[in-house]
């Protein structure tokens, strides 16, 4: 498990990254949660067409959305409102980057807060089966440091 601060002097690069470039475009969204004028939530799931023509209501969220779909609403979001208050993002790794981090790794997450003008990263695994060796954990923990990195996050 990864529990960091963004450096002051970083803060503003990591908006950047998060909200105008594509660094996290490739992760899920789980959900975002903006706080500027009003409090906006985005869940992060794609909405699959009712079968037999029933009423919309009845729509299945299946398909995780990736974060490049729903990012230019996030930035229209704080465009709208200005910095916000309070912003949460929580991201997951696609099932297909998951098998390549480890075999036994079942979810790794990504959670972005933002508050105040300061921002905190915290990340996660959990793994199919349980094992005491915790290899899952320290390769989702070094993926995790390595794309932090990667993007100009210093990240514990």
């Amino acid at each position: 498990m990864i529990a960091a601060a963004v450096p002051k002097a970083d803060v503003k690069a990591l908006m950047n990254k998060l909200l105008r470039e594509d660094a996290f475009d490739s992760f899920e969204l789980r959900q975002a949660t903006v706080v500027s004028f009003a409090k906006f939530f985005i869940e992060g799931g794609e909405d699959q067409p009712p079968a037999d023509g029933k009423d919309q209501s009845d729509a299945v969220r299946s398909e995780p959305t990736k974060w490049s779909r729903a990012r230019p609403i996030a930035l229209g979001i704080v465009r709208a409102g200005g910095a916000p208050k309070y912003m949460k993002i929580v991201f997951a790794l696609t099932k297909e980057k998951l098998a390549e981090v480890h075999p036994n790794a079942a979810s790794l997450f990504i959670n972005i807060v933002y508050e105040d003008g300061a921002a905190q990263i915290t990340a996660g695994s959990s793994e199919h089966t349980f094992s005491l060796d915790r290899a899952a954990e320290r390769s989702a923990d070094e993926f995790a440091r390595g794309f932090l990195r990667s993007i100009g996050v210093a990240a514990g």
